[in-house]
């Protein structure tokens, strides 16, 4: 997902993210219910674990973060 920064990629990832960990629609198309991975790769921990929770988010929803740098052999961990 490619655009100008501050438009919204980041909240409108999040929003397909938390729709998927809960099978729910995505801008009113279905899901397939299944864990999330998602890479945080400019954004802060804390940031993200605030956004997440503000959507209604829990530890029990299937949403796995990674924050920091893309791992060198990131295909290869997957």
């Amino acid at each position: 997902l490619g655009a100008k920064a501050k438009v919204g990629k980041s909240t409108l990832v999040r929003d397909l993210a938390f729709c998927v960990a809960r099978g729910e629609p995505f801008l009113g198309l279905p899901t397939v219910q299944g864990p999330v991975l998602y890479l945080a790769l400019e954004e802060k921990a804390g940031e993200v674990k605030k956004r997440f929770e503000a959507m209604g988010a829990t530890a029990d929803d299937p949403i796995h973060v990674h924050v920091g740098k893309a791992p060198h052999d990131g295909m290869d961990d997957l």
